[in-house]
């Protein structure tokens, strides 16, 4: 079990926000598909995830910010589902007691 995994367990936070590193193709293009993927994640965990947005860092560099409310096994599910996805570099969660 990851840090970040543990972190959602242990949590009795009532709001989560995920950060999403991710890479641009060496191009320097953005990666349509990769992000797509991210969204796709977000609409199929639409029940936690409150909102997002999408930060270009540098030219091969973006980050996702995912606010999420909710079951903590749903908001595991959603962030094991993100891992996985093509040009997702790291992945962090932070817990925000309110």
């Amino acid at each position: 079990m990851s840090a970040s995994t543990a972190q959602i367990t242990a949590c009795n936070a009532k709001f989560i926000i995920i950060g999403v590193s991710s890479a641009q193709a060496a191009s320097g293009e953005v990666p349509t598909k990769n992000v797509n993927q991210i969204v796709e994640a977000q609409h199929k965990f639409e029940n936690v995830v409150t909102a997002s947005m999408h930060i270009h860092l540098a030219k091969d560099k973006c980050l996702e910010i995912i606010a999420v409310k909710g079951k903590a096994s749903n908001i595991r599910s959603l962030s094991q589902e993100l891992t996985t996805k093509k040009g997702v570099k790291e992945l962090k969660i932070t817990a925000i007691a309110l």
